[in-house]
C-alpha cells in the first residue's frame, strides 16, 4: 500500500519523499526486505539508525512517521491514516 502510494505521489511530482528506517535483527535481513522497496534508507550500520528509533520512541512495526521539509513531526502514527491524496494534503497543509 505504501509503495503504491509512495508511486503515485512521485508519479505526480508531489514533492514527497519516504526514507526506511530498519528494525530487522540483522542486516541480510534488511537487505532482503530493502530491495523491494523504491525508496531511500539508513544504512543497517548507520548508528543513526538506532538514534532515530530512540528519539522517535519507535517500539514496534510496522511505524510510519511523517515529517515536513524542516523536520517538524506531523504524524506520529501514519500507520493508522488512509494512504490517500486528501492524507496527504492534510499533511502539506500540517508542514
Amino acid at each position: 500500500m505504501l509503495i503504491q502510494f509512495y508511486n503515485s505521489l512521485v508519479a505526480s511530482g508531489q514533492p514527497f519523499e519516504v526514507i526506511f528506517v530498519s528494525a530487522d535483527r540483522d542486516e541480510a535481513s534488511f537487505k532482503e526486505y530493502f530491495k523491494k522497496m523504491p525508496w531511500l534508507a539508513i544504512k543497517y550500520s548507520s548508528p543513526r539508525r538506532q538514534g532515530i528509533q530512540a528519539s522517535y520512541q519507535v517500539n514496534g512495526i510496522p511505524n510510519l512517521k511523517v515529517f515536513g521539509p524542516n523536520g517538524n513531526l506531523i504524524s506520529a502514527n501514519a500507520v493508522q491514516e488512509p494512504l490517500n491524496y486528501s492524507t496527504f494534503q492534510r499533511w502539506q497543509s500540517m508542514a
